[in-house]
């Protein structure tokens, strides 16, 4: 043969699919990686397949095959696990948080890094900003999609005439009802279960404000926000807009994945092992995450959005909801202003801005500032990246604290520096990461309307291009065991890939080959500690469930559950099999703390007394919730809520 390989089109025409001898060396095994390719292209399931062979930083070598589905169906499967952990989350609050009074629920918000609820005082602030932000333009009708416990409800409803609140779980819109709060407010407000998409129901024309709050990451994928921002446009009267909050921002997408990595790693662990657990998050990361670009996209796709402005938080917290995300504000059908806007100017810290303000101008244009909330982070991670490889933290840790920082300017300083302005602070220009600009107008001579609205910038590219995930909808693990199978009836065990990515279509290059250089490994690096395999009975069992859940070829003993790309929705489905197969779970927080394999099963053996008899199995092994520790939950008696 010619070693070139080729599928058969419909139409009888013949598509080159590559060379059949790329080989590559996996655990000393030469392996043809296009005859897996074959193999998995003569499925009826695949429409399209490329297998890359990655290799991580400890040179451990993984198959991976990226496969374009014959039949993607309209995905629902994202939008049900999350509705089915929304609603036991809600339904179950007396388990997984403690409310604090009425109106106030903050079950679920949990730290990223230390797996403990957020602080009551800083989920106030949190709330009290966002709902500032709403009502800033007095709407007299809002919709909101994503309507969780109520929080922005039961702050925003009290001022407006008619709140219409829906959410995809069930159990929280039952629990919004039962909430002592509501009554008060119960006459200007309706409630529904239903997706953020299906809004058929709402009329044309009939709101001021849509609000999207702390739900857009939960979507299955870029697609389905730019259908969901469609449908809000619809429903929106003429001059409405919609706030859509909580937007994780994918230019830090890896400042604070490596900030978490930081802050949780040993003295002692070296760069290239702090830079592989880095990779590793950013691979598994399963949340929507979109780039400020997206946004002026949208007023090139959509004709009625006149402004979107993407905000940073307001707040004194620095936490990760204050650092790595923002505030989209789109506004439709706003008239273009002729005012001259003055030219932008700098500076280094708040007491020159003050400096500035004594000229008393009209509108003060800052950019390029340097964020002094996250700028620690961005600078962090520059220093990660470019440290030697046998540089431990400790030693990296030593040099951040020797680094004199660029002057720089807390964004909520500013944005509180003079009450004779209105401040906007935005998402720089520039697009560099760590720096923002900002917008101080005087509340009576320059009121917003009267400012020019910037023409769309940038070429419009397709939306996976502005997100970090273009889909969150994966293979099950019925699929890929079915894939499994079908390649173990005609090739040796070491050409079976470790892991099958789901495509809508294959990455192509300007002259229709494959580019081979978008498929990025998606698996998780395997820490540079020697693998222990896992030796007691249940271990072995509970390796099984982790590899099947967490997609990842070979748990050891000593792997960590957050190291291999967990998180809290993995977790609630390796707690529901762990339940049913082994009779006992761990609790839901000490897992997502990072526990190992073998820690894990330790936990389960004394939770049965060391027998593999006997536990009560649960109905659905893949949504279960583990009640979590009610310690973790309470309020000190001076604190917040008290």
């Amino acid at each position: 043969g010619t070693g070139d390989r080729a599928r058969r089109l419909h139409d009888g025409r013949l598509m080159y699919q590559g060379r059949l001898d790329n080989q590559v060396k996996v655990r000393g095994f030469r392996i043809e990686l296009g005859e897996i390719e074959a193999t998995l292209a003569q499925d009826a399931a695949v429409k399209d397949a490329v297998v890359m062979a990655h290799t991580d930083e400890s040179g451990d070598t993984r198959l991976v095959a990226y496969i374009a589905a014959a039949d993607v169906p309209v995905n629902n499967d994202a939008l049900g696990r999350w509705a089915a952990v929304w609603d036991t989350t809600y339904a179950d609050v007396e388990t997984t948080s403690e409310v604090v009074e009425p109106g106030f629920n903050i079950a679920g918000w949990i730290s990223s890094y230390d797996k403990r609820p957020i602080p009551a005082a800083e989920m106030r602030e949190w709330v009290a900003r966002t709902c500032e932000r709403i009502l800033s333009t007095e709407p007299a009708r809002v919709l909101e999609l994503g309507v969780g416990t109520g929080l922005l409800l039961f702050r925003i409803a009290p001022h407006v005439a008619h709140y219409h609140g829906r959410d995809i779980a069930e159990a929280g819109i039952a629990a919004i009802r039962k909430d002592p709060a509501f009554a008060p407010i119960a006459n200007r407000v309706t409630l529904a279960v239903a997706a953020a998409h299906e809004m058929d129901d709402v009329p044309e024309g009939s709101v001021d404000v849509v609000v999207i709050n702390s739900v857009a990451q939960y979507f299955p994928d870029v697609a389905y926000l730019v259908k969901v921002i469609e449908g809000a446009v619809r429903v929106l009267a003429p001059g409405g807009r919609i706030f859509l909050g909580d937007v994780r921002l994918l230019p830090l997408l890896a400042t604070f994945h490596t900030s978490i990595v930081l802050a949780e790693a040993p003295r002692e662990l070296p760069m290239a092992e702090l830079r592989a657990r880095v990779q590793q998050r950013l691979w598994h990361e399963r949340e929507l995450v979109v780039a400020p670009a997206f946004f002026d996209a949208l007023r090139q796709h959509l004709p009625r959005i006149a402004r979107t402005t993407v905000q940073t938080k307001r707040g004194t917290a620095a936490n990760e909801l204050t650092k790595f995300r923002a505030d989209v504000e789109i506004e439709l059908d706003v008239a273009h202003g002729t005012r001259t806007v003055a030219a932008a100017v700098g500076a280094t810290s708040i007491e020159a801005v003050r400096a500035l303000l004594a000229l008393e101008p009209d509108v003060l244009r800052l950019e390029a500032l340097v964020d002094a909330r996250v700028g620690g982070d961005v600078r962090a991670e520059a220093a990660v990246s470019a440290a030697p490889a046998e540089e431990t933290v400790a030693e990296l840790r030593a040099r951040l604290m020797q680094v004199v920082a660029e002057g720089g300017i807390d964004p909520e300083a500013l944005a509180t520096v003079d009450d004779r302005y209105d401040v906007t602070i935005r998402w720089p220009v520039s697009g560099e990461p760590g720096r923002f600009d900002a917008e101080l107008r005087h509340r009576i001579r320059a009121p917003r309307e009267a400012l020019p609205i910037a023409p769309a910038s940038g070429v419009f590219a397709p939306w996976d291009e502005f997100v970090h995930h273009a889909r969150l909808d994966e293979f099950s693990p019925d699929q890929v065991m079915a894939f499994r199978e079908r390649l173990a009836a005609r090739l040796p065990d070491y050409m079976i890939p470790a892991q099958f990515v789901r495509l809508e279509s294959l990455p192509l290059t300007p002259n229709g080959k494959v580019d081979r250089k978008r498929l990025v490994p998606p698996a998780a690096l395997r820490s540079s500690r020697t693998y222990s395999a896992p030796a007691t009975p249940t271990e072995i069992v509970a390796a099984e469930i982790w590899a099947e859940i967490l997609r990842v070829a070979k748990i050891g003993a000593d792997d960590n559950f957050l190291e291999l790309g967990g998180h809290s929705l993995l977790a609630m489905r390796i707690l529901g099999r762990t339940r049913r197969e082994l009779g006992a779970a761990p609790s839901l927080d000490a897992l997502v703390r990072g526990q190992t394999l073998s820690e894990f099963a330790a936990q389960v053996d004394a939770m049965r007394g060391g027998s593999l008899d006997g536990g009560a199995s649960l109905d659905d092994d893949d949504i279960s919730l583990v009640p979590l520790a009610r310690d973790r939950f309470k309020r000190s008696p001076t604190g917040p809520g008290a």
